[in-house]
C-alpha cells in the first residue's frame, strides 16, 4: 500500500514538473534576440546658437561606404533635419558637413530646413530600416558660439556620446562624397592562368600568373580608386584575388601586368577556368565587359588567354607580360580532346586517326660489308657501283660494260671482223657483210653464179661463228648465275 502511493506520488511530481517546464522547452525554440551593433555614423562637431543648429559634421566609423540619403537625423520630437546636397557616398573613416548656407565655406552638404531645430537640446542618428545597427542619441551642449567637438583618444573618436568638448580653433573636416569613377576605358587583353615549371630562383614573369591590361586610347589614364577582381579562390575580397591599382598610370596605346598582389606575392589564378574584371574600390560599381577565360590543362601550360585584333579570344603559345599579344600557334581545340594514340603507333595529321608505325626496315638483316640497302628497293647492292674508281682494270680484249659496270668481250670491234668476201662490203650500220650492187648489167650469168655460189659457202660458217661468240659470251655474262644454279641443282641430287 505503501509502495503505491509512493509510486503514484512520483508519477504526479514527474507530471508536474514536465507541466513547468514545459514553456521554458518552447521557449529554447525562439529566435533568439539579435543585438544591434553601434552605429558607424558618428556625430563628431557641431555648432548650437541661439538661432538654431549652425553645421553638424558626420563621420564614418565603419569600414563600407554609407549612403547619407539613406540615414536620418532627428530632434528629440522625432523631426526631421533636412540635408542636401547629397551627392555620393562617405567613405569610411572619412568626414561630411551640413551646414546651413554661409556658415561653413566649402561644406558639401546643405541643412535645408529648420523645422523647430531652434530649440533643439538632442539629435538622434537613426540608421535605415532593416539595418544591424542601432539608433544613437546625442545631447546636445548649451546654445553659444561655441563649436563643440567629439573628444579622441589614441584610437580614435571617444565612444561617449556626451564626450565633446568646445574648441576655439574650429578645426572642421570635410573630405567630399565618394562616386565610384567612371567606365575607365582600360581593358583586359591577356590572362595567363597556368604558368610555365620554372627553378626555385627563377623571377620570371611567366613562371607565375598574371593578368594584363591595356590602354587603347591615345591619353594616359588614371587607374586610380579600381580594382582588378578575379573569382578565384572566393566570390568574397580578399587578398588573392583583389588588387589596387591605385596610383597606376598607363600610357597612351600602354600595357599594364599585374603578377604581384599588394603585398608583394604572386597572383595565383584558377586553372580550372574563371572570370577578370574590374571594378571601383568598394566594390560597389562593377565595370563590363568582364572576361571569361577557359580551363587551362596540361596542353595550355605556359600558354595564354589572349584578345586577337578582331576581339575574339584565344589561346596562344606566345605569351606577352610586357607588350601586344602575339599568336604564333594557337592551339586547335579538336586536338585537346582527342586521345593519346597507343603505343607503337601515331596520329596520321591528315586523318587525325591513330596509325601503326612501320617498323619493316628496321626488321632487315643488315647488308654484307662491300653493300648498301637501295632505299628505293630496300635490297642489298655493291657498294662498288657508286665509283668506277676502285675497279679492277679490264682484261685485254675486254671493255667495261657502263650498264653494268662488268667486263666484256669487245666482240663487236670491226678490227677483228672476219674480211667480207669478194663481191660484198660490209654495212657501217650493222656491221654485216652485203652484195655489192654491180655498177653496169655486163657481168655474165655465169660469174654470177659462181659468186653466189661462193658466199653461200661461207655464210654458214659466219652464222655458226657467231652463234657461238653469243653461247660464250652469255655463258660469261651470267657465270656467277649459272653456278648458282649449278650448286642448287647439285645439292639437290645429293639429297
Amino acid at each position: 500500500m505503501k509502495r503505491t502511493r509512493g509510486t503514484a506520488l512520483g508519477v504526479g511530481l514527474m507530471a508536474i514538473i514536465a507541466w513547468i517546464t514545459a514553456p521554458f522547452a518552447s521557449a529554447l525554440n525562439v529566435t533568439p534576440t539579435v543585438f544591434l551593433g553601434d552605429s558607424p555614423l558618428l556625430v563628431t562637431a557641431y555648432q548650437r546658437t541661439t538661432s538654431g543648429l549652425q553645421f553638424v559634421q558626420l563621420y564614418n566609423d565603419g569600414n563600407e561606404p554609407l549612403d547619407i540619403a539613406q540615414w536620418r537625423i532627428t530632434n528629440e520630437s522625432g523631426q526631421l533635419l533636412m540635408l542636401g546636397n547629397i551627392e555620393g557616398l562617405l567613405r569610411p573613416k572619412t568626414h561630411i558637413i551640413a551646414s546651413l548656407p554661409g556658415v561653413v565655406t566649402g561644406a558639401s552638404a546643405s541643412i535645408e530646413a529648420l523645422l523647430t531645430f531652434s530649440a533643439v537640446a538632442k539629435l538622434s542618428v537613426v540608421p535605415p530600416a532593416g539595418s544591424s545597427n542601432k539608433q544613437v542619441e546625442y545631447e546636445l551642449k548649451a546654445a553659444g558660439s561655441s563649436v563643440w567637438k567629439r573628444t579622441t583618444t589614441t584610437t580614435g573618436y571617444s565612444s561617449s556620446t556626451t564626450s565633446f568638448t568646445a574648441v576655439v580653433d574650429q578645426a572642421l573636416f570635410d573630405d567630399g562624397w565618394y562616386l565610384p569613377p567612371a567606365q575607365p576605358g582600360v581593358e583586359i587583353i591577356e590572362i595567363y592562368p597556368y604558368a610555365s615549371s620554372c627553378g626555385p630562383h627563377d623571377v620570371s614573369v611567366l613562371c607565375g600568373d598574371y593578368i594584363k591590361l591595356h590602354n587603347p586610347s591615345q591619353q594616359a589614364l588614371s587607374l586610380d580608386d579600381l580594382m582588378l577582381r578575379t573569382d578565384s579562390g572566393s566570390s568574397n575580397r580578399t587578398n588573392s584575388n583583389t588588387f589596387s591599382l591605385d596610383g597606376v598610370t598607363i600610357p597612351a596605346g600602354g600595357f599594364y601586368t599585374v603578377w604581384q598582389n599588394n603585398q608583394g606575392a604572386r597572383i595565383s589564378l584558377t586553372n580550372s577556368g574563371g572570370y577578370v574584371w574590374l571594378e571601383d574600390a568598394w566594390g560597389i560599381e562593377n565595370y563590363v565587359p568582364e572576361v571569361k577565360y577557359e580551363s587551362a590543362g596540361s596542353s595550355q601550360q605556359g600558354f595564354a588567354w589572349a584578345q586577337k585584333p578582331d576581339g575574339t579570344w584565344t589561346w596562344t603559345s606566345s605569351p606577352q607580360p610586357l607588350g601586344a599579344n602575339v599568336f604564333p600557334i594557337v592551339l586547335a581545340a579538336e586536338v585537346d580532346t582527342l586521345a593519346e594514340c597507343p603505343a607503337g603507333k601515331y596520329r596520321n595529321p591528315e586523318t587525325n586517326r591513330c596509325r601503326t608505325i612501320e617498323e619493316a626496315v628496321n626488321a632487315l638483316a643488315a647488308c654484307p660489308e662491300g653493300q648498301y640497302r637501295n632505299p628505293d628497293t630496300n635490297r642489298c647492292k655493291a657498294t662498288a657501283t657508286a665509283s668506277t674508281a676502285s675497279l679492277t682494270p679490264c682484261k685485254e680484249g675486254q671493255e667495261r660494260n657502263p650498264a653494268t659496270n662488268r667486263c666484256r668481250s669487245i666482240a663487236s670491234a670491226v678490227a677483228e671482223l672476219i674480211p667480207c668476201d669478194e663481191g660484198y662490203e660490209r654495212n657501217p650500220a650493222t656491221n654485216r657483210c652485203r652484195k655489192v650492187q654491180p655498177l653496169t648489167n655486163t657481168a655474165s650469168i655465169g660469174e654470177a653464179t659462181q659468186t653466189a655460189g661462193a658466199n653461200n659457202t661461207a655464210l654458214p660458217w659466219v652464222i655458226g661463228m657467231a652463234a657461238i661468240g653469243a653461247l660464250g659470251y652469255g655463258i660469261y655474262e651470267w657465270r656467277h648465275e649459272l653456278a648458282a644454279a649449278a650448286g642448287r641443282l647439285i645439292a639437290r641430287f645429293k639429297k
